[in-house]
């Protein structure tokens, strides 16, 4: 996998890596009813997300990429 969310739950913050050399065009957060939340800008294929006034539940970081598109899921607590 390309891509790495931790800790998954997570309660204030979230470290997203994309571990390759793909080239990242874009990372944006989705609640769990497809509703962007956040757009994420990744420094060196690394960023931490903080999840401070977010609600509890799924939610999705839709990471599009020069190879394609990864979608993973985390629960914020």
């Amino acid at each position: 996998q390309y891509i790495q969310l931790m800790p998954n739950p997570a309660d204030e913050y979230i470290d997203l890596w994309i571990n390759s050399n793909v080239e990242v065009k874009e990372a944006v957060l989705y609640n769990a009813f497809g509703q962007m939340v956040q757009t994420v800008v990744l420094t060196d294929n690394y960023a931490r997300i903080d999840l401070g006034g977010m609600a509890s539940g799924m939610f999705f970081v839709r990471v599009r990429h020069d190879q394609g598109v990864i979608t993973k899921k985390f629960i914020k607590r």
